[in-house]
């Protein structure tokens, strides 16, 4: 019950609240702005005309990010930090199901590549999560591998430490024609779409990229385990297999999944190099822009995959923090 004055927390509670309220009022209307004078602008110039944004802009957003950055961490309460985080982006995100932005230059080029936007998202997501799998079903054997043998793990993890320091274009030019010499010389693998050019070497190059942080943290976490634990372990009778099965893979986890989280976030950014080998993706609209020198348009395929990238990483992130965190991580390892 309340007696006398509100208390500290309930004070700091409400002005953190209030921050964010004024925040994400300034956002909006900041963002309502900007689409009715895009839409003034459109009716004089007609459909060959693009409104962006400004740097102004930019720095107005960036400087409501900071509000409303501290207004979040002086909340005490989670369920307040939730509700200031997700509020502008709500906002926005009604603004722009209302069509309140209907007539930006970037919503009026997503317009345009609409038909081919799914198609290229698909394949991008394809490389992304491909790259990913292929690293955890390879990455966690090398590692547990380079974890039992010292001399397994000199090779192991040299060779992968020398496919991380290659530049990707470079990479991906030397991967062009050993697979499609290796298409030349296999029915198979040209009847699977395997050659030069289009998915295979974009998906080799990420899939080596990919597989270093995967091994290095299932080796780093298998060589870490308290000898204790699978002292214990064998003297209940487990075998070798099971041992690896039911104490050292469970009690890894957590920091093997920091290792897929840097693998996806890493593949999810480095799938638009697809695009200069004929495969496809998000960078293919990308580079479209590039070479159009329209910021709407490279917008369109930088967007979705920056947010696909915090996506993955917050989701991982989520899980890690649900089944613990395990030991530390070797920080020049996880990256974060």
């Amino acid at each position: 019950r309340w007696k006398g004055l509100p208390n500290r927390q309930f004070i700091r509670t409400a002005w953190s609240l209030g921050r964010g309220l004024l925040a994400t009022c300034a956002l909006v209307l900041l963002v309502v702005q900007s689409g009715s004078a895009a839409s003034e602008f459109a009716g004089a110039q007609g459909t060959a005309g693009r409104t962006s944004f400004g740097w102004s802009f930019y720095l107005f957003v960036f400087a409501l990010y900071l509000v409303l950055y501290a207004a979040a961490a002086d909340t005490p309460s989670r369920t307040g930090r939730l509700a200031i985080g997700a509020a502008p982006l709500i906002a926005v995100v009604l603004i722009a199901a209302l069509g309140g932005l209907g007539e930006l230059g970037v919503v009026r080029e997503w317009a345009l590549t609409r038909s081919t936007f799914g198609r290229e998202l698909t394949r991008h997501l394809f490389y992304a999560l491909g790259a990913t799998i292929g690293a955890i079903v390879i990455g966690i054997p090398l590692g547990i591998l380079s974890a039992r043998h010292e001399r397994a793990r000199t090779i192991i993890m040299g060779l992968l430490n020398l496919g991380q320091v290659l530049p990707v274009l470079a990479f991906i030019g030397i991967m062009m024609p050993i697979l499609g010499a290796i298409s030349d010389r296999s029915a198979a693998l040209k009847s699977l779409g395997v050659s030069g050019i289009g998915w295979a070497p974009v998906m080799v190059v990420l899939l080596v990229y990919a597989l270093f942080p995967v091994a290095r943290n299932t080796f780093i976490a298998i060589r870490q385990l308290d000898p204790a634990v699978l002292d214990t372990a064998k003297g209940m009778g487990m075998g070798r297999w099971r041992t690896l099965l039911e104490v050292e893979l469970p009690l890894a986890f957590p920091v093997v999944l920091a290792g897929v989280r840097i693998a996806l976030v890493q593949s999810t950014a480095g799938a638009i190099i697809a695009a200069f080998v004929g495969g496809g993706g998000l960078g293919t609209i990308m580079f479209l822009g590039l070479e159009q020198t329209s910021m709407d348009l490279v917008l369109v395929g930088v967007v979705p995959i920056a947010v696909m990238a915090l996506f993955f990483d917050a989701l991982l992130r989520g899980v890690e923090h649900l089944v613990g965190r395990g030991r530390p991580v070797d920080p020049a390892v996880s990256l974060a």
